[in-house]
C-alpha cells in the first residue's frame, strides 16, 4: 500500500484516514460494542493487535506507526479503566495487547487438502 511507501508530507489523506480507521478505530468501536456484555458477565478478555512499530517509528510508515501506537495506548487506558472499575476484587474482564514483529509470509498458491 502507498501509505507505507511515502513520507509524511507525501501520503494521501485518505490513506492515512483508512490506516487509522482499520488499525485504531476498529478496535475502539469493537471494544465499545462488546465490553458492556463482558462487564455484565464479569468475564472476558479484550485482545488488540499492535506492532513493534508502536514503540519505534519507521521512516515512510508514520501513519501505520501512529495507528499502532494508538491501539497500544487504547489497550493500556482500557486496562486502567477496568482495574479502577473493578477495585480490589476486579471486574472479571482483562485486556491484552499483542505487539507483532516483522513477518514475511508466503501463502500457498495451490490447495493443500
Amino acid at each position: 500500500s502507498d501509505v507505507y511507501k511515502r513520507q509524511v508530507w507525501e501520503v494521501a489523506s485518505r490513506l492515512v484516514e483508512n490506516t487509522i480507521a482499520v488499525n485504531l478505530l476498529a478496535h475502539f468501536w469493537t471494544i465499545r460494542a462488546a465490553l458492556p456484555a463482558m462487564l455484565r458477565g464479569q468475564c472476558g478478555q479484550v485482545v488488540t493487535i499492535s506492532s513493534i512499530m508502536a514503540y519505534h517509528g519507521v521512516a515512510n510508515c508514520a501513519a501505520y506507526c501512529a495507528s499502532k501506537a494508538g491501539s497500544l495506548a487504547l489497550t493500556e487506558a482500557l486496562r486502567e479503566e477496568l482495574r479502577r472499575d473493578g477495585g480490589t476484587e476486579g471486574c472479571g474482564v482483562g485486556s491484552t495487547v499483542v505487539s507483532v514483529s516483522y513477518t514475511h509470509l508466503t501463502l500457498p498458491t495451490k490447495r493443500i487438502v
